[in-house]
């Protein structure tokens, strides 16, 4: 779900090339599951996400049904994480990595205007022929407001979202590249809403690149 964060995937992408390619692998972390190291300040608690939920009420330029429509449970399956990369590692062509995902995700969007991405995903990168493995567990929760065709995102917290990593086998900190690629797909995304499918429209660079999800 992406390259979820996908404004910046390629400063993330960046990132990783300059890990792998000086050749530093960091000494092993005590455990191989690490938390974000940047803290969420209190501003994107859950708590503070409820407090905004008003400001999420549709617009009246918004037809209702169109608002309505992304409400619900939704799974991008593995095979929809593969075809995003897909478009990703186009987009990115060039940058020295390549992305290869497994597992699945899914999006719960509440009539309250509250959304949380819950990410169950391994993501491979091949940087530089140096693997880079990142697991996203958990969720990144906030707040979304629907105006015509687009879906934006405020007060998001990665304060439950659970990143690991490991380079060439050695476990690392992530840091917060694990956040700013597994973020949800949601921001400045336009959509295209059915009763049984949500597409959402983003960008890498100046590329589209689409996430699909199913209920």
């Amino acid at each position: 779900m992406p390259a979820f964060r996908t404004g910046r995937a390629l400063a993330a992408i960046l990132a990783l090339s300059a890990l792998a390619l000086t050749g530093c692998v960091p000494e092993p972390e005590p455990g191989a599951s690490t938390s974000p190291s940047a803290s969420p300040s209190p501003s994107a608690s859950p708590s503070a996400t409820a407090s905004a939920a008003p400001s999420a009420t549709p617009t009246p330029s918004t037809p209702a049904s169109d608002a309505d429509c992304v409400i619900g449970d939704w799974t991008t399956s593995e095979a929809d994480l593969v075809a995003y990369y897909d478009q990703v590692n186009a987009a990115l062509a060039g940058a020295g990595a390549t992305f290869t995902p497994a597992g699945s995700a899914g999006l719960s969007m509440r009539a309250d205007g509250t959304y949380s991405w819950l990410p169950d995903v391994q993501l491979t990168a091949d940087v530089a022929g140096t693997q880079i493995l990142i697991d996203l567990a958990g969720s990144i929760d906030g707040s979304y407001t629907v105006s015509g065709d687009t879906i934006a995102t405020q007060n998001d917290s990665t304060e439950n979202l659970q990143i690991s990593a490991t380079i060439a086998g050695v476990a690392t900190d992530p840091g917060t590249i694990g956040e700013q690629i597994g973020g949800a797909p949601l921001t400045n995304s336009t959509f295209t809403c059915s009763p049984s499918t949500l597409v959402l429209t983003s960008s890498v660079g100046d590329a589209p690149v689409t996430t699909t999800l199913h209920r």
